[in-house]
């Protein structure tokens, strides 16, 4: 006995979607690789030049920092990518209410990898630049976090106080 309900027949447009999703997987994954390998290659050219005497440690610092910013930036390509191949995949073939679930747990995910970037960022600027200029900068990435935390809070919780 087969539990639920009976396979669905394929139809052309279900290959056309698979289709699609496998060259948008390919493609965010390429993308993934990329930035992930720039990263790690940025933070071992810091660290291999790295000088345990102190002279040029902000370089490093700031060097390796820029590096991290690449590996948080990594994932994006692919998370953006594939769940908007399965969002049209589910508004296509399935209901609306799945894609748009889908769709606010994906915008969760990348706001907060774009949050870490934006405060990696701001430690470098710490590190790297003088005082005279540093606190303007780091005032409007604050304001530009306090933006983005207040978008992450009201596409997390508005869908639900309004069903």
């Amino acid at each position: 006995m087969a539990d639920g309900p009976p396979p669905r027949k394929r139809t052309p447009l279900d290959l056309v979607v698979e289709t699609v999703r496998v060259v948008f997987v390919v493609f965010a994954s390429g993308a993934t690789i990329g930035l992930g390998a720039i990263g790690l290659w940025q933070i071992f050219v810091a660290l291999k030049d790295f000088d345990y005497h102190g002279t040029n440690s902000p370089a490093t610092i700031v060097a390796t920092l820029e590096g991290l910013e690449f590996l948080l930036l990594a994932p994006l390509a692919f998370v953006v990518t594939v769940s908007m191949s399965r969002y049209l995949e589910e508004l296509i073939l399935k209901s609306a209410d799945d894609a748009d679930h889908r769709v606010h747990r994906v915008k969760g995910l990348v706001v907060s990898l774009m949050m870490t970037t934006i405060a990696t960022d701001i430690v470098k600027r710490l590190v790297s630049q003088s005082f005279s200029n540093v606190w303007e900068t780091v005032i409007l990435e604050y304001l530009g976090l306090l933006v983005i935390s207040v978008f992450l809070i009201i596409i997390l919780v508005l869908p639900r106080w309004i069903k």
